[in-house]
């Protein structure tokens, strides 16, 4: 347990930290072209899946952890391509390679739907209908928030809907228990 909680500390240290030198400045991992929402998504549904599986004495590789953790990675990833929207401007002008300033805001936006459609398919054997449509209940909001999103929206917009998001599934799943 340790050695899987180092590896995530490690990344999220290594995230804001100074670690590669190019071109005579050194980056951390979050300004390495396009890794920043991959790491995030990553180390969210590692320790929102995983360490409650492990909690739970369930494996990592149990096919229900396993699809839990898929869905969750995608899940978190389309809400970081949204705070890459957020940060468009301000990303181009620091020389952080985004995938909205790479490919645009508007691509970035239909891979962030990709994303949640990954998850919306993602679904763990076994559950009933109703846990069902608690589980497709924040991805059809986090597609309203991706579809919105916009780099001039107030920062309400981000720390309450896109982060808020997230807490939805808990909520929904509590109050069905």
């Amino acid at each position: 347990m340790i050695g899987f909680l180092a590896h995530l500390a490690a990344i999220s240290l290594l995230y804001s930290l100074p670690v590669v030198r190019i071109r005579g400045r050194w980056r951390a991992l979050r300004d390495l072209p396009l890794l920043k929402v991959f790491l995030i998504a990553y180390v969210w549904a590692a320790v929102t899946v995983w360490i409650p599986a492990l909690y739970l004495h369930k494996t990592l590789t149990a096919p229900v952890v396993l699809v839990l953790f898929a869905r969750r990675f995608f899940f978190i990833l389309a809400l970081a391509f949204v705070f890459d929207i957020r940060d468009y401007t301000k990303d181009l002008l620091s020389g952080t390679h985004t995938f909205p300033g790479l490919f645009g805001v508007k691509a970035t936006k239909l891979l962030a739907l990709l994303a949640l459609a990954v998850a919306g398919v993602l679904i763990p054997q076994g559950v009933t209908p109703l846990y069902l449509l608690v589980l497709t209940i924040p991805i059809a909001l986090a597609a309203v928030i991706v579809w919105y999103a916009d780099e001039m929206r107030p920062d309400y917009y981000f720390a309450v809907l896109a982060d808020g998001v997230m807490l939805v599934q808990f909520l929904a799943v509590y109050w069905v228990s």
